[in-house]
């Protein structure tokens, strides 16, 4: 519901662009049935641009799936290269000796 309201306002400029472009034309106010004309072709033309967009839905959902996987593998390879390297370093208390002001 809200794509169908909202269209007609983010579609404002386009539609008073076009509308001038025929005033400036022809010299004279356009209709009220050359503004729908215009509006309806102007629907109609984004309308069939987004439905050869969709198409390729699968290529989304396949890239978005593989990044998923790619980080989930990246982030468990480096907790297990932290783990198997046994770092001793404490995460929670670092007691850093540049930083350390109680001597």
């Amino acid at each position: 519901m809200n794509a169908l309201t909202a269209f007609p306002i983010y579609a404002m400029p386009t539609f008073d662009d076009l509308e001038s472009k025929y005033a400036s034309k022809s010299n004279q106010p356009c209709p009220r049935w050359c503004r729908f004309l215009i509006q309806a072709l102007f629907g109609y033309t984004n309308h069939l641009g987004a439905n050869c967009i969709a198409q390729m839905w699968w290529l989304n959902w396949s890239l978005g799936i593989l990044g998923m996987v790619l980080s989930s593998l990246l982030t468990a390879a480096g907790a297990y290269i932290i783990i198997k390297s046994e770092v001793e370093d404490s995460f929670l208390r670092p007691s850093n000796k540049l930083t350390d002001y109680s001597n």
